[in-house]
């Protein structure tokens, strides 16, 4: 794409030649904002060590539905938009990552110590909260929360919108959580 050092092309230009797929205008288009939005997910509380995969999420989300932006806005803020559902979604992750890890005791004891039932003993608290979910929730729960796979990949393995993950995501999390919450109750 050829412009002036400085100078943004007119955005339905840009758009237009991104969603024909120009590789050009999407390296012009990358180039231009992923510092600006890495900085931006990075005040919005995204750890350093997830800072690229939702960096690269923001971009991927950009680009599967550029064809549907109606430029009412700038470029730059609609991938602030992405951005902020962006770092929502890593947060969750992690702080749900960091809840199952504290709720089934599988970080080491301060004793550091961890006897010698422990690790069975959250195998099968962990196999017990995941039997209570419905098999689709336990599939999207366990190539989410525990083989790191993203919501694109799930929305491709599953063969539905990214949403419909979400939502089976959220509904695993809520009978998980209820689950290892009821079994902690003396």
């Amino acid at each position: 794409m050829r412009t002036l050092v400085g100078l943004e092309p007119p955005t339905e230009v840009l758009v237009a030649r991104c969603v024909a797929g120009d590789e050009q205008a999407w390296a012009w288009l990358y180039s231009r904002h992923a510092r600006t939005i890495a900085h931006f997910l990075r005040r919005l509380g995204v750890a350093p060590d997830a800072l690229e995969d939702a960096l690269q999420e923001v971009f991927l989300q950009a680009f599967r539905s550029l064809d549907k932006f109606r430029g009412e806005a700038a470029i730059k803020t609609w991938l602030y938009r992405l951005a902020v559902t962006q770092a929502r979604r890593t947060r969750e992750k992690a702080r749900f990552a960091r809840r199952i890890r504290q709720l089934l005791m599988l970080e080491v004891t301060a004793e550091g110590d961890w006897g010698d039932e422990e690790p069975h003993r959250a195998e099968r608290l962990l196999q017990a909260a995941l039997s209570q979910l419905s098999a689709i929730e336990r599939e999207a729960f366990v190539l989410y929360e525990l083989e790191g796979q993203s919501g694109v990949e799930l929305a491709a393995i599953f063969r539905c919108p990214e949403a419909t993950v979400y939502r089976r995501l959220h509904d695993a999390r809520k009978k998980f959580q209820a689950f290892i919450e009821g079994e902690a109750r003396p």
